[in-house]
């Protein structure tokens, strides 16, 4: 006797010929790609979304809620993707390996940032001093030092940089001081600093923050 296996009913758009396993599947499909339906509206800014979900991840860049908690270091996140990217790194799993030196990475975007040592591509370019970077993350945080923007800020006395390094820099004075109990001004050769709100630096940094 020939045995018969049931085909899965197959929902098809008829506008791209698409094909979805479910019915809402292709309704969101339609909504989204073929009439860009932006249904879900922020309150607190009014940018509207396709997706509630999108919509509610976008609103807690407002409010500063982050209820998505790491349950290996208890670090917070906004959004669940967040939160998934970042468990990755308790893991001791690198799928993403180098085709030149075998070195190997946990996320793709690190591997891609490191095979441009190897190609010396520089696609990423900044559109004031016109220096290229491999990947688009390195071009988003080093447009930061053309702004007045201080992401960075020391812990003890306040004062903000606009590069990590420069505050890396700043806090050994602190440890001089420490040592010396003799005051130090910031280096001469940091950029300027002012002092700002931890809070506000909090938010931004996570809103840039690479996975």
């Amino acid at each position: 006797m020939l045995s018969h296996t049931k085909q899965p009913r197959l929902y098809l758009c008829h506008l791209c010929t698409r094909e979805f396993k479910h019915n809402y599947a292709l309704l969101r499909h339609v909504r989204t790609v073929h009439e860009n339906r932006r249904d879900f509206e922020c309150d607190l800014c009014q940018k509207r979304f396709q997706e509630k979900a999108v919509r509610d991840d976008h609103r807690r860049i407002h409010t500063g809620e982050c209820p998505f908690l790491c349950g290996q270091c208890g670090k917070a996140f906004k959004t669940m993707s967040s939160l998934c990217i970042h468990r990755k790194i308790h893991s001791d799993l690198f799928p993403f390996t180098c085709n030149f030196c075998s070195k190997k990475f946990r996320f793709k975007q690190r591997l891609i940032g490191h095979l441009t040592i190897h190609t010396g591509e520089r696609k990423h370019v900044c559109d004031i001093c016109h220096k290229g970077f491999g990947v688009r993350w390195d071009l988003t945080r080093h447009r930061v030092i053309h702004s007045n923007t201080r992401l960075f800020i020391c812990a003890q006395c306040g004062v903000s940089f606009s590069c990590k390094r420069y505050l890396e820099r700043h806090r050994k004075v602190h440890d001089r001081d420490e040592r010396s109990s003799i005051t130090m001004a910031p280096l001469e050769d940091s950029p300027p600093v002012n002092k700002v709100d931890s809070s506000v630096f909090e938010k931004k940094l996570e809103d840039l923050e690479l996975p």
